[in-house]
């Protein structure tokens, strides 16, 4: 009888022990050293999880796109792997996790209309021949995704968010993440309870008055100043706010991102924080935790959070 689920070793080679897993429920190529997929994984038609963390892969197949039943798919490329381009990826897709370390392509997901959860994240900016940062519009795509409940987009490079984002009609979780470039945030959708940004030194403003189910807001390493104290203390059940973004918080932001996509913190992401972040202490942190609308104390610090 087949096994349902599959995890093939760091030694193996792209094709042993897929040939006849026409049965096969969960793929795991966690940590191998597999730089191709063979073009018969489209018969693992039974196929509804893969997982590609932390792999050498240079190159998908075009045959992804048969896998009709993939419901979820992580792809979280080491720092020595490069995807050109992602084949097109099947429609059944509810979960998608995406870490690169560089952007080599403006990738199209539009046809991911299932989607529920998306982390897109991208972790080195792309720089020009003059060594200036390359800007880029948020991808429009991702307003063709409207069953989107959860999305954690990083992006160096994205210097403003698309209005399309704000059609979608189902978003309770966006979370914005080492967007360097990004100066504005033109429109959230109201449906959003939670909203996270993270090492967006460029932003200055956000306008949160319209969102009238937010329920909860962390922001740090950004220059936002002008959310009054009043309004977040009313209306939200919890929420933080610093301009520091120290070793520390970044993990934390990281932990939040990956729970709310069910997953554990991929080694890129962790690596990235040791190389790009330098622990300091946030002694001028502004940093409140609003108490479950009881009006008790408000604490300063941050020993239980983080």
């Amino acid at each position: 009888m087949e096994s349902p689920h599959v995890h093939i070793s760091p030694s193996s080679k792209a094709g042993d022990s897929l040939n006849c897993l026409t049965s096969l429920l969960k793929l795991s190529l966690n940590y191998t050293h597999i730089t191709h997929l063979p073009d018969s994984i489209k018969e693992l038609r039974s196929l509804t999880e893969l997982d590609l963390s932390n792999s050498k892969l240079i190159e998908l197949p075009d045959s992804m796109e048969n896998l009709e039943n993939l419901k979820a798919l992580k792809l979280f490329l080491l720092p020595e792997s490069t995807v050109p381009a992602l084949p097109k990826l099947p429609e059944s897709l509810t979960s998608l996790a995406i870490v690169f370390n560089a952007l080599t392509v403006n990738h199209d997901l539009s046809n991911l209309i299932n989607l529920k959860l998306l982390l897109f994240i991208i972790i080195e900016p792309a720089f020009s021949s003059q060594s200036e940062l390359v800007q880029v519009p948020m991808p429009r795509w991702i307003g063709k995704l409207s069953k989107l409940e959860v999305l954690t987009l990083g992006h160096p490079n994205i210097s403003n968010l698309s209005p399309e984002l704000g059609t979608l009609p189902y978003l309770k979780t966006l979370q914005l993440f080492n967007c360097g470039a990004l100066e504005c945030i033109s429109q959230i959708p109201s449906t959003v309870t939670k909203l996270h940004i993270g090492i967006c030194p460029l932003l200055t403003t956000l306008d949160i008055s319209y969102l009238k189910n937010l329920l909860e807001l962390y922001v740090f390493g950004s220059s936002i100043e002008d959310i009054s104290e009043r309004a977040l203390s009313e209306d939200l059940l919890e929420w933080k706010i610093s301009k520091d973004c120290g070793y520390n918080l970044a993990r934390t932001f990281g932990k939040m991102m990956w729970e709310q996509h069910g997953l554990e913190e991929p080694m890129s992401f962790f690596l990235y924080c040791l190389k790009h972040l330098s622990y300091h202490d946030s002694g001028d942190l502004f940093a409140l935790r609003a108490m479950r609308r009881m009006r008790m104390p408000i604490q300063n610090d941050l020993t239980r959070i983080i």
